[in-house]
């Protein structure tokens, strides 16, 4: 039997719902996914894109201070990447009465996702980068030792280095429609910031422990005479290869840094059009009068008077002649941002982008904690890749006549019970805390089949998040060589 890969998002999807891990990760040897994109999802992806570029341009410059503007701009350009390929291949998964508002949905989630990652690198970038030197960025985590039967799949959103005491840190990049009091407590239990924690750990410790000897003789000059060959056989870099040098220890983790970036709630219209606005005021903040935007030419904004503006009011009614208004017919996003982080508006009310951009303090693990989570999760993704092998051997049982309807119609009964055994539904997760379907309602409650949903496009096979996975699909023909349809 080949070894089952697995990850973070399929372990805590099996615990939402186990049908559900089915559908989306074993159906088909892919798994299969709504044809429609969730747009939280989305934004999140492309902010993380986004901050992706920027971190590994100041690993690769060692950066330790402000973040050039280029740069900036090209990590806006790696988002939009991202957000235009999906768009081209999927449609959004939206409320019936915005189907008809798609342009002004695309202008508003575009300067959303710009907007946040413009005010990562001005507010909280050049304070990171003052605390860490980055070892790595969204390295892939292939942990073969978790178990005989499956391959764990992980990758942080990079790797640090405190500067002031040379501590190892995993960071964690999230997008959240707010951070309250529970967000804190979810942190806690994060499965993220445990398992990532895992895999780096148990990697690092593999290469320290293959240069140990080097260091331990003092001969740091034999050591560099390998170096190109340890960083190609491990796929990192110089930065990790110089800090693992210097030890004279086996690594260990010292805490997960998280960032949390705010979008706001996408709420309904209370004036009645249908659609849904993003709570943010990156996109709706309020002006009083007419639109201001001046242009130069094609797009060069050449000012606009920032007391015409407001990122904050009060609560209850809004201020009397002012009015929330849609950034991308003003002055623009980027520049929004300038006046914004520059402090033009309302200075007298602080940072407005400490309001979108959230670090709680360093969250640190027990070891009980790791071995905890992987005796567990061990077990159970063991169970999974067992249980999977015996429906194969069922559907390929070779004592079958194909041609013979009664035989087969009797193996496929059983095999629908054996999946309902493996996996059962858990109806407790079929709408979430915020009123959200399941992507798979359409199916469980609604009777459609799902050879149907296939064929007529519905549901399409699921692209990995991961490297190692995808080429693996690849390989057995279960999906295309670049396809972009889906996120793990």
């Amino acid at each position: 039997m080949d070894k089952m890969l697995t990850s973070r998002s399929a372990v805590l999807c099996y615990k939402t719902c186990p049908y559900k891990r089915f559908l989306a990760y074993h159906l088909g040897g892919s798994g299969f996914v709504n044809d429609k994109e969730s747009l939280d999802l989305l934004i999140g992806t492309c902010c993380h894109r986004g901050v992706q570029h920027l971190l590994e341009k100041c690993r690769a410059e060692n950066s330790a201070g402000l973040v050039p503007d280029v740069w900036i701009d090209e990590a806006v350009n790696k988002a939009y990447e991202v957000w235009r390929n999906t768009l081209t291949n999927r449609s959004l998964w939206l409320h019936t009465s915005e189907e008809d508002r798609l342009d002004w949905i695309v202008a508003e989630q575009e300067c959303l996702f710009e907007g946040l990652i413009r005010a990562y690198a001005i507010r909280r970038l050049p304070y990171l980068l003052e605390e860490y030197e980055i070892l790595e960025v969204e390295k892939e985590e292939v942990f073969d030792s978790f178990s005989s039967l499956v391959t764990f799949l992980g990758k942080a959103d990079a790797t640090f280095r405190r500067r002031d005491n040379n501590k190892i840190v995993i960071y964690s990049l999230k997008t959240t429609s707010e951070y309250a009091e529970v967000t804190t407590r979810d942190i806690l239990h994060d499965m993220q910031g445990v398992s990532e924690w895992v895999l780096v750990k148990d990697r690092l410790s593999k290469i320290w422990n293959e240069i140990k000897d080097f260091i331990l003789l003092d001969s740091a000059a034999i050591a560099f005479l390998f170096k190109e060959d340890l960083i190609g056989k491990w796929d990192t870099n110089e930065n990790l290869f110089a800090f693992l040098l210097n030890l004279k220890e086996e690594p260990e983790i010292y805490a997960v840094q998280y960032d949390y970036l705010i979008k706001g709630k996408r709420r309904q219209d209370p004036y009645g059009s249908g659609i849904y606005k993003q709570q943010s005021f990156l996109v709706h903040p309020y002006s009083q009068g007419v639109v201001q935007k001046i242009f130069l030419g094609a797009g060069g904004q050449i000012g606009s008077n920032p007391a015409e503006y407001k990122w904050k009011v009060g609560q209850g009614k809004q201020p009397k002649g002012w009015n929330k208004i849609d950034i991308w017919d003003d002055v623009g996003i980027k520049y929004w941002v300038e006046m914004l982080a520059t402090g033009q508006i309302q200075p007298e009310e602080g940072h407005p982008f400490d309001n979108i951009i959230v670090t709680p303090d360093l969250v640190l693990r027990k070891p009980e904690e790791l071995q905890e989570w992987l005796i567990s999760t061990r077990y159970q993704e063991e169970t999974i890749a067992k249980n999977l092998a015996s429906l194969n051997n069922l559907a390929n049982m070779e004592d079958i006549d194909p041609e013979d309807i009664d035989e087969v119609e009797s193996r496929n009964e059983i095999l629908q019970m054996k999946i309902w055994q493996f996996f059962p539904k858990n109806t407790m997760s079929c709408h979430d805390y915020y009123g959200k379907d399941c992507q798979y309602v359409f199916h469980c409650h609604e009777a459609n089949d799902l050879q149907t949903a296939m064929d007529a496009g519905m549901l399409i096979p699921r692209i990995p998040h991961h490297k190692l996975e995808e080429e693996t699909m690849i390989e057995k023909g279960l999906i295309s060589n670049g396809d972009e349809t889906s996120q793990d």
